[in-house]
């Protein structure tokens, strides 16, 4: 299944397998997180975020998690 280039805005753009395949692999990507194949995944990339609701919190996950992986939060 190629996953590749598609956004997850919505769940019901995607079939039950896509969505099951995201989430088997965000799954791999956290218990196998500091690996040099995903700490740099994102580099050279911008990762744009917008929020419903302003919240410190999820803000400041979404910035590490791009960071972790090599790609700049905004």
């Amino acid at each position: 299944m190629n996953l590749y280039n598609r956004d997850l805005i919505c769940t019901q753009d995607w079939s039950k397998a896509e969505l099951e395949a995201v989430l088997d692999l965000a799954a791999k990507m956290k218990g196998d997180r500091f690996s040099p194949q995903w700490t740099s995944i994102l580099q050279h990339k911008t990762f744009l975020m917008f929020f419903y609701n302003p919240s410190v919190r999820t803000r400041q996950s979404f910035e590490c998690a791009a960071t972790e992986l090599g790609g700049h939060a905004q």
